[in-house]
């Protein structure tokens, strides 16, 4: 497959949203994880230099450089000094690892939060927020 085509194929897979309130690091980080995890990426792939997909991208190539040692942090991919980013040769089981977590959410039921009632009775647990009814108790209570 000539450079070429690889360019109009990579433009039509990976695409960033400049609009979107997710950083267009994470954008090309996530799109690169899917890419891996569902196949259309296999181990030993090379992977564009930075660069070369930043200027395709048309993004600085500091968001490409993040993203790549994003996913080479995680497993997905290898790098080897001044030479090309690869495809980890263990993406195989992060890929099935991603597949039984999956499956996993979806055969999980849906937890059911009460929403808070007016009656008094249990409230929902919130993390790092102090319950104001007690401190107020235990404040008359000295009175």
């Amino acid at each position: 497959m000539s450079p070429e085509v690889r360019q109009v194929k990579r433009r039509q897979i990976l695409f960033l949203t400049r609009k979107s309130d997710v950083s267009l690091q994470v954008q090309l980080a996530a799109q690169l994880k899917d890419l891996i995890q569902s196949g259309q990426l296999g181990a030993g792939d090379p992977l564009p230099s930075s660069r070369e997909l930043a200027a395709e991208l048309k993004v600085s190539r500091n968001t490409v450089v993040y993203a790549y040692e994003r996913l080479i942090s995680e497993g997905y991919l290898n790098s080897r000094s001044r030479s090309k980013v690869y495809v980890s040769d263990t993406a195989r089981e992060l890929r099935s690892a991603a597949q039984r977590n999956r499956a996993q959410q979806e055969s999980v039921p849906a937890v059911h939060v009460p929403k808070e009632s007016s009656a008094g009775g249990p409230k929902p647990f919130r993390p790092c927020q102090p319950d104001v009814q007690i401190g107020r108790a235990s404040c008359r209570e000295r009175v």
